[in-house]
């Protein structure tokens, strides 16, 4: 009997093992196990400030991307918290530092979802929870030389966290074998456009799967052994990003004459504006809206205050598309307000229809106090050496909107300290309406907009010290890139399609500058909040400025046009400007002395046109008869004084378009030189100060969309624009930049005015500075276009350039021994 009922009771142990079995596969999956079955495992070297990885090189190595994640401290999870960190490149060769580099970023943390106490979604995680890092973030490293192979890349950390964990790929060419599709199997085909984007493969253009296709990411090893030469560590990967993380929705109630409320806001719709007084008061107040978008925009709507603590709900419409609703008062006492939308109006970010606010670290500098000094990698590379400081002063609440002017002073120093320059400038900007700081203790304190300064650091500078001749805010970064390549918003900033406007503020994903932080004592370190806003395009918002035409070197094909001018564009004697004249009719002429010129085109068949009479009058006074002898001319009439004149074009020639080179009633053109982008072409700007100049090359297409695969190089001084070194500047030059073909931001040509052809040209703007760290003079400026496409140029110079944060600055030099 016994081996009966072993048998009975395996049976029965098998049966109660299948049908927890069948249960388990019946039972939904553990959310924590989905969790780590979807992310991708890898494996991640440990880099801290004095210890980290040393990677082997090939030698076939031009570019690397870093792949990096920071540690984070253990600290309550905040969206909006933001670490910035960086690393210490440097390349050893025979037992010899020969290169380095450092390279910034900033990330945050995404996290989304909680069951039983921990997350169930995050950008990347480990199994432990007491580790917590932030959002992967990746560094383009390209060596300005070719490497030799055994060289080995050393990798420290730097920044605010103490550890943070790498990965590094080469870039490779792939093989002429592997630029097949059919080589990729689906799997592959996917995981190669992750790389770069969310697009499905399927959806990809030809061009842009083959960029896809040639080249790879290959994973580079460090040297030595795990355990002895470097530490590593497990990460599991998923890439979620928490949409605008960086800004959290913390709506004010309190809107007074020094500090304003911005919401952006998505219409059309309506905003429901709740108001009252924050104390009661006798003086009429109000309450003023202006809204801020990309199309006709309506007056500022003037919303009365009660003069009692009595809240009335006012409606303010808002029409189609993004707009930044911007809130002022004059109410002395402030009004208490709060919007609530309407009509289908939604907020831009985040559930709650207030501000987006940013924050950001700062120091306060003020005299007396020690100075913070700012740490310079250099001198291998001229990126090293730049650094760029904002400087805000701390404004009275009840300062007038003026300019508050303050003093910056910058010392250089070298590695023992020894003074290598001092520089001293004289500068201000007018109190902030949408920034404040956040001091330590607490208090909140009104600021300044910001004044910037660079300084390219000369070789022998370790340090900058800087100081303030009264109370500031102080935030510093490095540059890095010289490269034109745009600073991109985070999400949904970068999905706005903005031309009459640009954001402030705006979270940035990728950026020129990195913000370095200083090191201060907890008595002095600050934080500044701003609340992003639209504001008007330096385009839109800056007054045209007359410009010196730039002819290219050398005797390129050369083609006249004639354009309809903008409405702000100022009129210029001798830059080829015309007014338009109605036949017929009596036209306005505001006649600048001396003679008129007629230049006149036959539009129609030359057989109607030619030989028909045009008789001229001037005031009412015969000026000419002239007769139409050529489909394009110009008539001479008699010199006349300086002033108003009613001038009268007479004829039956049916298709006869007349111009005069004076400014008149009618519509203004401009004849303009225009050479075809087909080769180099190359003009000599001369700076005639050390202050920026600009220089703007008028691209015009055959289409007025924007266009990537038409890619214009342009560069200064072959690439290698000499600098000033050791002096405080307000724009650093890029020696070398690529823009793509953007929108045409004006109205197509009227035609080639000597030859057929050309109408439904589109000009658009590309804009080149010559900032003030050039020496005045001359400076070449090259532009090479990249594609095929048929396209024509023309180039003239700004004598000045208006900085944005209209911020102005007086440099005085103090000795120094270089």
């Amino acid at each position: 009997m016994k081996p009966v009922a072993v048998l009975v009771a395996t049976i029965a142990a098998l049966g109660a093992l299948c049908w927890q079995v069948a249960r388990t596969l019946d039972a939904p999956p553990d959310p924590l196990d989905a969790k780590v079955a979807a992310a991708k495992r890898f494996l991640y070297y440990v880099v801290e400030p004095d210890s980290g990885p040393e990677f082997a090189l090939t030698g076939k190595e031009r570019v690397l991307h870093l792949m990096s994640h920071a540690v984070l401290p253990p600290l309550a999870y905040d969206p909006a918290r933001q670490v910035v960190y960086g690393f210490r490149l440097t390349l050893v060769a025979g037992g010899k530092d020969t290169w380095r580099h450092d390279v910034y970023t900033r990330s945050r943390q995404s996290k989304s979802g909680v069951a039983e106490g921990r997350w169930l979604t995050e950008n990347a995680f480990a199994l432990d929870p007491r580790v917590q890092v932030g959002d992967d973030r990746t560094l383009i490293v390209r060596f300005p030389f070719p490497v030799a192979a055994g060289t080995r890349l050393r990798v420290r950390l730097l920044g605010e966290p103490r550890e943070a964990l790498v990965r590094l790929y080469s870039v490779e060419p792939r093989p002429r074998a592997g630029l097949a599709l059919s080589s990729l199997s689906p799997a592959d085909r996917e995981a190669l456009t992750t790389e770069l984007s969310f697009t499905p493969w399927d959806r990809l253009d030809a061009d842009e799967r083959l960029a896809r296709l040639k080249t790879r990411e290959v994973r580079v090893a460090a040297e030595g052994k795990d355990g002895r030469d470097f530490r590593t560590r497990p990460l599991y990967y998923t890439g979620f990003r928490l949409p605008g993380a960086e800004s959290v929705a913390t709506p004010p109630l309190l809107v007074t004459p020094t500090r304003g409320l911005a919401a952006n806001v998505v219409g059309p719709g309506s905003v429901l504006v709740t108001l009252m007084r924050a104390a009661a008061g006798d003086a009429p107040a109000h309450l003023t809206v202006t809204s801020l978008g990309e199309g006709q925009e309506p007056a500022p709507q003037a919303l009365e205050v009660p003069r009692d603590t009595i809240a009335v709900t006012r409606t303010v419409p808002v029409a189609v598309g993004l707009h930044s609703l911007q809130l002022a008062t004059d109410a002395r006492e402030g009004v208490i307000v709060s919007l609530a939308p309407d009509g289908g109006l939604r907020p831009f970010f985040g559930p709650t229809l207030g501000p987006d606010e940013v924050t950001v670290d700062a120091v306060v500098v003020e005299p007396g106090v020690d100075p913070p000094a700012i740490e310079v990698a250099g001198p291998d590379d001229l990126l090293t050496r730049v650094v760029r400081v904002d400087v805000r002063f701390l404004a009275p609440d009840g300062a007038a909107i003026a300019p508050i002017v303050g003093a910056l002073s910058a010392d250089i120093v070298d590695e023992r300290g020894g003074l290598v320059g001092r520089q001293t400038i004289s500068l201000g900007n007018i109190p902030s309406a949408f920034e404040k700081a956040i001091l330590p203790g607490g208090q909140e304190q009104r600021v300044t907009e910001p004044a910037s300064v660079r300084l390219i650091v000369p070789p022998r500078g370790k340090k900058v010290v800087v100081r303030t001749g009264s109370r500031a805010l102080v935030r510093a970064f490095a540059l890095l890139t010289l490269a034109a390549a745009p600073d991109t918003f985070d999400a949904p900033y970068r999905d706005a399609v903005l031309v009459k406007t640009m954001w402030r503020y705006a979270p940035l994903d990728e950026r020129t500058w990195v913000p370095l932080r200083l090191p201060a004592p907890l008595d002095r370190q600050a934080r500044l909040v701003a609340q992003v806003r639209l504001e008007p395009s330096p385009a839109e918002a800056t007054p045209a400025a007359e410009g010196v035409s730039l002819p290219p070197e050398g005797s390129p094909e050369r083609q006249l046009v004639l354009e309809r001018t903008r409405a702000d564009e100022p009129w210029q004697d001798g830059q080829g400007m015309m007014s338009g004249v109605t036949l017929n009719r009596k036209v306005a002429l505001a006649h600048r002395g001396g003679a008129a010129i007629l230049p006149y085109w036959v539009l129609g068949p030359a057989e109607t046109n030619l030989g028909e009479e045009v008789a001229v009058t001037v005031d009412g006074a015969d000026a000419g008869t002239f007769r139409v002898t050529s489909t394009r001319g110009q008539w001479q009439l008699p010199p006349m004084p300086a002033g108003p004149h009613a001038l009268e074009v007479r004829t039956d020639a049916p298709s006869l378009r007349v111009l005069v080179d004076q400014p008149a009633g009618g519509e203004r053109y401009a004849l303009r030189n225009v050479y075809p982008a087909t080769r180099p072409l190359t003009v000599t700007a001369r700076k005639p100060s050390a202050a920026p100049l600009a220089v703007d090359i008028i691209v015009y297409a055959a289409a007025p969309g924007p266009d990537d695969r038409t890619v214009f190089d342009v560069s200064v001084d072959g690439g290698v624009p000499r600098r000033l070194e050791g002096v405080l500047v307000s724009q650093i030059t890029s020696s070398g930049k690529r823009m793509p073909l953007p929108p045409a931001d004006r109205p197509p040509i009227v035609g080639f005015a000597d030859a057929r052809g050309g109408a439904g040209l589109y000009p658009r703007l590309l804009a080149v500075g010559l900032g003030d760290d050039l020496a005045p003079g001359a400076h070449r400026v090259t532009v090479t276009q990249r594609s095929g496409a048929r396209t024509w140029v023309r180039f003239f110079a700004l004598a000045d350039t208006t900085r944005p944060e209209q911020a102005f600055q007086v440099r005085r030099i103090e000795g120094a021994d270089e």
